[in-house]
């Protein structure tokens, strides 16, 4: 009786121990373990965008060779260090996870390449966010890029920014559903992020994400939930859909669907607006 007694106070220490020397290691290095939560917030003036300020690794799956990557986000928002006065023209690029490229270091991302290659003639400054299109992009410019005074400005498009909302949920069509306009200019999105800030569901969740150990096992088991239901429920039918849309693409805008048709032309149009609010 009593050596099982002693086992269990042995194995009830020991697990104690361990949870509080991971707590402990996962508090050393919480500047580069954010949560996704943490990196990525849900902003009403541009849908989602970084957390100014916040440090977090991108790691590559086990089948890509290249490095973890630390990624810094500055306190303007964007990656880099922080924005200096400007001493020469100005271009800001912006676009989708491909201008994001938080799986390359930022001295190899293209437009440091550039301010390189320039070497103080030209500025290049990049943002981008994975899952945005032009309609989010022309909120980022109006509400916080207008503010670099740039000289020039480029948008940088996917194929995807055109598709069907039913074929892909993040083109533009959708965004353009979920915004607020200003005659033609996007300023906010219907992003509740208050609702149930207050309940005290809500309160015990954002205590326990300060448990840092809580949280990791949290975001891992999010990631492994959505693995799983993706292979089984969603893959081959989010592959041929998209493959569909492509096929579509190929072909002569004559024979593209109404709805298609409608989704290309509504995105163009925002582009244009993008054009003819940088020239006002």
């Amino acid at each position: 009786m009593q050596l099982k007694i002693k086992s269990k106070i042995f194995f009830t220490g020991f697990f104690l121990v361990t949870v509080i020397i991971a707590e402990l290691y996962l508090r050393s290095n919480s500047a580069i373990l954010s949560s996704s939560e943490a990196i990525r917030l849900n902003d009403p003036l541009v849908h989602h965008d970084y957390n100014p300020g916040v440090t977090f690794i991108t790691q590559m799956d086990k089948n890509n060779e290249l490095p973890p990557v630390i990624n810094k986000i500055n306190s303007f928002g964007i990656r880099g260090p922080e924005i200096s006065k400007k001493k020469a023209r100005r271009v800001l690029l912006l676009g989708d996870s491909f201008i994001q490229a938080d799986e390359v270091d930022f001295k190899d991302t293209f437009s440091e390449k550039l301010n390189n290659h320039f070497d103080g003639k030209l500025e290049f400054i990049a943002h981008g966010i994975g899952s945005w299109s032009p309609t989010t992009e022309f909120s980022w410019l109006c509400h916080k890029g207008i503010e670099l005074f740039p000289d020039e400005v480029n948008i940088f498009l996917c194929a995807n920014d055109f598709y069907r909302e039913n074929v892909y949920s993040m083109s533009d069509v959708s965004y353009q559903r979920q915004a607020l306009y200003e005659g033609d200019v996007p300023i906010g999105y219907k992003v509740n992020i208050a609702e149930g800030q207050n309940s005290l569901f809500a309160k015990i969740k954002k205590t326990l994400k300060k448990i840092h150990i809580i949280r990791w096992i949290h975001e891992r088991l999010k990631l492994i939930i959505f693995k799983i239901t993706y292979r089984i429920f969603h893959k081959e039918q989010i592959v041929s859909d998209l493959a569909d849309e492509v096929v579509l693409f190929s072909r002569d805008a004559a024979l593209w669907p109404e709805d298609l048709q409608d989704s290309v032309d509504s995105t163009v149009e925002v582009i244009y607006n993008i054009k003819h609010f940088l020239e006002q």
